[in-house]
């Protein structure tokens, strides 16, 4: 059963940009100095958000400015891979599951893609299925590429593969999936991952991986991931809320590969989506917008598998 993150509670602010210069750029002889001992080392500190919103400082002057987010000594330095520093903070008693942005420090570690700094987190007790403010556990946060050894720790470590985010309701395959990641897919594949679970716009897996709109450039990994959850039994002609199928996706993303492994595995080519679109109408409709994609031959995969080219809602009465 995943942990909810502790309650926020009054620190000690700091607002030194000496300390804060010694954090962001691990400095660790710096950072050895200004936290010698044991009392200080839980800080709360500002940091700038890449979020922006509107304030005011005056009466009827707003100006777009960027959020200040509290961050701790220990998300700074776990966040931007500066391993000894982190552990040099940790051996003064920083608290590991202190998250006062709403998130843990093993959050900031996993998102970066910082496995030396996740694999200490650990071994100092850090919780791997704690629960975010944005209701997301450290496995959803395993999103790039160089993530995977982030995410083979927290496994190791009793993180639930099947966990879902409170929002959207994805498990980590559904991330996997819809960004593109063979790597982690098949990592959580091996550890039980659900192929047919269901987030809350009604998408498997699979769906989300034909979903997500990517670059001719991406077209490799996301038809690897594809034929990946294929391979492993994931039903082709499962429907989101909206009934659209993996092969409506494919095709409105103008992905031919993907087009053809779906055929191949049984995908049925004149079903109808909520909306009275089949994969034919799809792939046409994003033709225009997928050039580099070859949609042309997303077509003639569908047209050799029996496409109807005409069909009574598309004549007059």
């Amino acid at each position: 059963m995943a942990k909810t993150l502790e309650n926020r509670e009054a620190l000690l602010e700091c607002r030194d940009p000496v300390v804060h210069n010694a954090l962001y750029t691990g400095n660790l002889v710096e950072v050895q100095r200004h936290f010698s001992g044991r009392s200080a080392v839980n800080l709360l500190i500002h940091a700038q958000s890449q979020d922006l919103r509107w304030t005011s400082h005056k009466w009827g002057v707003w100006s777009l400015t960027y959020e200040q987010e509290p961050t701790t000594p220990l998300h700074i330095t776990a966040s931007r891979g500066y391993l000894e520093c982190l552990r040099h903070l940790l051996s003064r008693g920083a608290r590991v599951d202190l998250a006062p942005g709403g998130q843990t420090a093993l959050h900031a570690a996993c998102a970066a893609g910082a496995a030396d700094c996740a694999r200490l987190l650990l071994a100092f007790g850090a919780d791997p299925g704690a629960v975010s403010e944005g209701g997301c556990q450290p496995l959803h946060l395993c999103r790039s590429p160089g993530s995977s050894e982030c995410a083979r720790l927290l496994l190791r470590h009793g993180a639930p593969v099947n966990c879902a985010s409170e929002e959207e309701g994805d498990t980590p395959l559904h991330v996997a999936a819809r960004l593109g990641l063979p790597e982690h897919l098949r990592l959580f594949l091996s550890y039980g991952a659900d192929l047919e679970a269901r987030n809350a716009e009604g998408e498997t897996p699979l769906l989300a991986a034909c979903a997500l709109p990517h670059s001719a450039q991406a077209a490799a990994p996301y038809y690897e991931v594809c034929k990946e959850l294929v391979e492993a039994g994931a039903r082709v002609n499962a429907a989101d809320r909206d009934l659209q199928r993996p092969l409506h996706q494919a095709c409105k993303q103008g992905n031919p590969r993907v087009v053809a492994l779906l055929l191949a595995h049984g995908a049925r080519v004149n079903v109808m989506s909520y909306s009275g679109n089949t994969a034919l109408h799809n792939a046409l409709q994003g033709a225009p917008y997928r050039l580099e994609h070859r949609p042309e031959l997303a077509v003639r995969h569908l047209l050799n598998q029996g496409a109807v080219r005409v069909w009574p809602g598309a004549l007059l009465k």
